[in-house]
């Protein structure tokens, strides 16, 4: 393993509103967005330096009802509430500090959520919703159920957003 490598969890902190809000160690993302309070945020820094976010969500409803359209009515967005708070936390976070590059250059071109992570008790394997190529992760978690594939998976994710360095 080359270098240092910090995990900081936050539970239930809203996210700040505004790019001057943001410090590099407790409050590295923002977001203009609507939604602004994840229940679990990951933030992994390299040395120094602020690399990434990861997002986890814990929903309690089945998940095929998150991802159902609901049906349009005059313009409105036909998404359910649970999918635009799930992909507002992948898509509307924003960070000056992400890898260390240049500020503007960070702003503007990198989403620094590497993806967020929806966890549901009801999630059941023949009913799959993929969502991993937009950067979602639905995993089935059960209380007092082994854990071992998900504390894998969690640490082969945090591996990848450090560029494979880690395993």
């Amino acid at each position: 393993m080359k270098g240092e490598f910090r995990i900081k969890l936050h539970y239930d902190e809203p996210l700040c509103r505004q790019l001057e809000d943001t410090t590099k160690e407790n409050q590295p993302v923002f977001t203009k967005g609507r939604h602004y309070r994840p229940d679990i945020r990951m933030d992994l820094y390299r040395e120094d330096v602020y690399w990434s976010t990861i997002i986890f969500e814990v929903k309690y409803r089945k998940i095929q009802s998150i991802f159902q359209d609901k049906t349009k009515k005059q313009n409105r967005d036909t998404k359910s509430f649970c999918e635009n708070q799930i992909r507002g936390y992948k898509n509307e976070l924003h960070s000056k500090y992400c890898r260390g590059l240049d500020e503007n250059f960070a702003l503007r071109k990198l989403n620094p959520v590497d993806r967020v992570w929806v966890l549901n008790p009801t999630h059941h394997e023949g009913n799959i919703i993929d969502k991993e190529e937009e950067g979602i992760k639905l995993i089935q978690l059960i209380p007092g159920k082994n854990h071992q594939k998900i504390i894998l998976e969690l640490k082969e994710e945090i591996s990848e957003a450090f560029d494979g360095e880690l395993i």
